[in-house]
């Protein structure tokens, strides 16, 4: 499974059950996460740097850098095709 979460706003970053459990969880809340553990992947950006914004007057759109949601993209890209 491919979870895409809070993308456009920083450097994309790729994590794994194994590597961020509790990240995973916060962004893919469902009953028996640990059934699926070893099919997620998250494609986020740095949690600690959403914290700062996440539903703040700083959390506007305008924050949304294009060349993030590319990156985004090639990484779902490339996973997929994977």
């Amino acid at each position: 499974m491919i979870i895409i979460d809070c993308v456009g706003y920083d450097k994309t970053i790729v994590l794994t059950r194994k590597s961020q459990n509790n990240i995973i969880k916060l962004a893919f809340p469902i009953e028996n996460i640990n059934k699926y553990s070893s099919k997620i992947k998250l494609i986020t950006f740095d949690y600690d740097k959403l914290m700062s914004v996440y539903h703040s007057d700083l959390d506007i759109p305008e924050l949304i850098k294009e060349s993030y949601l590319e990156e985004a993209l090639e990484i779902l890209s490339n996973s997929v095709l994977i």
